[in-house]
């Protein structure tokens, strides 16, 4: 319909083939493009197509990108929220996701949850940002190596990146310190910079951390000198707090706050009244030093005063020298003071027998409630000074490394099961410094044992689990458990 003819005839004149040739004029209809207007179609098209894209991408909106924790204490939870919303077209999946310098998306010492999930078109959802600083994060924090702050990388599926910056202020806290560093320690470590820590492993000194004896003392003047119980009640929350600010910052626990505290705790027993004036030392003994290289309570100064710490005794040594009696757990062993070794004197039977009771007293111990099944528990006790004894419990379960080292977790389980001179033999190889707490702790606790205010089953019980740890990977058994308090109760 395009083509038009306009003249049509043939050519006579050509003679070379009966064929003749023919000729014609046609006229054509032909588009012209034009060039701008192309241009600006085209121009069109494409937005209409990136416009198209654009709804397909995921985009999300966070009412914040900085989450702030303040100041952050050791063991304590704080939670944060932050609000994500899908604010596209289309469904969204978001995840936190892990970078080149970080195998996870998150320090150990923070939680998200959720971490991940799939919004539709208009929904939100609260992110929970929780941090907690235990004995598993807290090392590198302490000593200021590391940073209470991070960034997160929040990932949409299909979509970009969005950066969270999480911060807060680390509190220093002898609670999940080292215990190669505080007994390097002489003063509180609130304060301390991370120059004076590395000064003080530079020191080559050893002492009992100043956390260790103030509790101890404590305990020393205001519950075995008043015939209190320990470690039998939970004690308060809230004064577990202001014990623990005290020992970080160097303040000295106050007796008038502390044993004359009204926390929330119920059930407890009617406190003794003390009418005399509360005395700073314990009667007849004197104070020792806190710059002594071995600090123990002032009635078992004398007991370690031919004890050279410093110069790390052995194991068995050291132990010993807690009692005139060492053995004195287990009778059917003696010390063969001639030759010293240790020799067993009774029949296989009587220490058959000993183990015997010792294993019914530690599973009385683990299936009866606690405390009026324990007939001690019922002695009197005060809440300030369960709360102090439960701090000195708390501080060895804290450290990032138990007090007795992971390695000797098994050796210890199988000296439990054998004896004290096997439990003895299992410590021979305990670091000078870990030597030097052990000892001062043991004394203190044997201490109380004899005076009545705890027993020897239940400091195992509570000790056990606060002075190891099983290596990653090994879940204790029950009678792993059992061998464990049996490997304390040796050592008392």
């Amino acid at each position: 319909g395009g083509v038009r003819s306009l003249s049509y005839d043939s050519v006579d004149s050509v003679m070379t083939s009966d064929h003749k040739p023919v000729r014609s004029r046609m006229e054509l209809d032909v588009w012209k493009v034009n060039q701008d207007c192309r241009q600006a179609v085209y121009l069109e098209v494409l937005r209409e197509l990136d416009r198209y894209e654009n709804e397909c991408i995921p985009t999300a909106t966070l009412d914040a990108t900085i989450v702030e924790f303040g100041d952050v204490a050791f063991g304590q939870l704080i939670r944060r929220s932050m609000k994500l919303a899908n604010s596209g077209q289309v469904p969204l999946e978001y995840s936190f996701v892990a970078t080149p310098s970080r195998p996870h998306y998150a320090p150990a010492w923070l939680r998200i949850s959720p971490d991940s999930g799939m919004l539709l078109p208009g929904e939100t959802v609260d992110l929970a940002f929780s941090v907690l600083v235990d004995e598993r994060t807290s090392a590198a924090l302490s000593t200021h190596a590391e940073d209470l702050s991070d960034i997160l990388v929040l990932h949409l599926n299909r979509g970009r990146d969005y950066f969270v910056q999480v911060q807060g202020n680390y509190l220093t806290s002898a609670y999940g310190t080292s215990l190669d560093i505080l007994v390097h320690c002489k003063s509180a470590v609130r304060g301390m910079t991370r120059d004076d820590f590395e000064q003080c492993l530079d020191s080559g000194q050893f002492s009992v951390p100043v956390c260790v004896w103030t509790l101890t003392d404590f305990l020393s003047r205001y519950a075995l000198d008043r015939g209190y119980s320990l470690f039998y009640w939970p004690g308060d929350r809230s004064l577990a707090c202001h014990v623990r600010e005290c020992l970080d910052r160097g303040l000295p626990l106050d007796p008038a706050d502390i044993l004359q505290w009204h926390g929330n705790s119920e059930d407890h027993v009617a406190r003794t009244v003390v009418e005399e004036p509360i005395q700073l030392m314990r009667q007849g003994s004197s104070r020792v030093s806190m710059t002594d290289q071995t600090l123990v309570p002032s009635t078992l100064h004398s007991m370690f005063s031919n004890m050279d710490m410093a110069n790390a005794p052995s194991t068995a040594e050291a132990l010993e020298r807690l009692s005139l009696d060492p053995w004195a757990v287990h009778p059917s062993y003696t010390r063969a003071a001639q030759n010293g070794q240790d020799t067993a004197t009774g029949s296989d039977s009587d220490l058959e027998s000993d183990q015997q009771e010792l294993t019914a007293d530690l599973n009385m111990l683990t299936t009866e409630a606690l405390p009026e099944a324990i007939p001690s528990a019922n002695a009197p006790h005060d809440t300030g000074v369960d709360t102090v004894a439960n701090c000195l419990v708390a501080f060895f379960a804290s450290l990032p490394e138990p007090l007795i080292p992971v390695e000797l977790y098994s050796a210890c389980v199988e000296a439990g099961g054998v004896s004290r001179a096997a439990a003895l033999e299992a410590l021979e190889v305990l670091p000078p410094g870990n030597l030097n707490v052990l000892v001062y702790l043991l004394a203190f606790l044997r201490e109380a044992v004899e005076r009545g205010a705890t027993t020897t089953t239940r400091v195992a019980h509570v000790f056990a689990d606060a002075l190891l740890r099983p290596p990653v990977g090994r879940v204790p058994s029950e009678s792993d458990s059992k061998m464990l308090s049996s490997f304390i109760a040796f050592l008392l």
